[in-house]
């Protein structure tokens, strides 16, 4: 099997258009046009929080009302795309987090960090009315604060067997030497 070779010449790279897809809504949820949407663990359409255990997917094109349904019994459409939501006066995100991962603050902010770290998307822009935000991307990148968490204990698993006090100083700076080229190095 040979790699595909680059480009030396221009090409057409077809693309799609961010769409509107519906998902069915929580039992009991009453979600907003216009606001941060997310799917919980269940995969049904909740409003976007700092909470644990959820994808946010984009933003509702439509005001869906499932306060007196079961789950799934409506549908609430959300696209996909670059948003502007409000920004968090806690955790403000700024110019300088620009092309970095903001948080879900609430329904209709973002913020540089979370209780949950849930993540709303990528920052495109921040202006004097809000951070615009990349939500396609949401989904895949939520799983970095998860990643970063095992990376963080692995790392102090390391640490810990690194230093045992009964090693001889051979092993001990064999040992550290290794931690310092690799792990110690990350920005974790």
């Amino acid at each position: 099997m040979s790699a595909i070779k680059a480009s030396t010449a221009a090409i057409d790279t077809p693309q799609r258009a961010a769409k509107s897809v519906a998902f069915p809504v929580a039992g009991g949820a009453t979600l907003y046009a216009g606001s941060l949407i997310a799917l919980n663990s269940s995969g049904y359409a909740i409003s976007a929080g700092d909470l644990a255990s959820i994808t946010v997917i984009g933003r509702a094109e439509n005001t869906a009302d499932n306060s007196a349904g079961s789950d799934g019994d409506i549908t609430v459409t959300v696209k996909k795309g670059v948003f502007r939501f409000l920004n968090s006066t806690d955790h403000p995100v700024s110019l300088a987090n620009r092309g970095q991962i903001c948080f879900v603050e609430s329904n209709q902010a973002v913020a540089t960090t979370g209780s949950n770290l849930a993540v709303a998307g990528r920052v495109v822009d921040v202006d004097s009315d809000g951070v615009w935000v990349d939500t396609t991307s949401a989904q895949i990148l939520s799983t970095i604060p998860a990643v970063i968490s095992r990376a963080r204990r692995h790392r102090s698993y390391l640490l810990r067997r690194a230093f045992k006090p009964d090693q001889d100083h051979a092993e001990r700076a064999r040992r550290r030497a290794f931690l310092v080229r690799g792990c110690l190095t990350l920005p974790l």
